[in-house]
């Protein structure tokens, strides 16, 4: 019975730690790409890096990057994030819109095809959808997945590290 009490005690207290925890990084604080908690040099390298591409941002990284709110990483974010840390700049200038999420708004206006047939994405429309509500349609995206062999093909669309999928069919070609 005391045993029960003690591991019923600690199961809480376990439980309660990981909440606290996650809590703390429930939001990535904009110009902390490194996630120390500390927004300095070490962020603004990893920044640079990335826009002279030599360096790799995961998605979350990329979120917190973007200082002017524009939707993309570029030497503009990488500039303002410099100033601010070298104290040119007494904040940055940007509202952080918290994470977003890639969406599909309309699928293609095709999605079943005739074996040989390459895959048109006409009609196919992806947004990023922000936790504050903000929607960013995006348009210079990559994908994959299809080929004119007959079958279901599942098409993966990717951007700035995070991917979503629909599926395409290929019928045969008739005799």
């Amino acid at each position: 019975m005391k045993l029960k009490r003690i591991l019923c005690a600690l199961l809480c207290l376990c439980a309660l730690a990981g909440l606290l925890s996650a809590s703390a990084y429930a939001e990535n604080p904009l110009g902390d790409i490194d996630f120390d908690g500390d927004i300095d040099y070490d962020d603004c390298r990893l920044l640079f890096d990335y826009v002279a591409g030599s360096g790799f941002l995961s998605y979350t990284q990329i979120d917190a990057s973007d200082i002017d709110g524009d939707g993309s990483v570029t030497a503009a974010d990488a500039a303002q994030l410099l100033h601010y840390v070298s104290g040119a700049l007494s904040a940055l200038p940007y509202v952080h819109r918290g994470r977003g999420r890639l969406a599909i708004m309309a699928y293609p206006d095709k999605t079943e095809y005739i074996e040989g047939e390459e895959l048109d994405m006409t009609g196919f429309e992806l947004q990023i959808v922000y936790a504050n509500g903000d929607i960013l349609p995006v348009d210079d995206y990559s994908y994959s997945g299809y080929s004119s062999t007959p079958g279901i093909k599942i098409i993966v669309v990717s951007y700035a590290g995070a991917r979503v999928a629909f599926v395409v069919t290929v019928y045969p070609a008739a005799p």
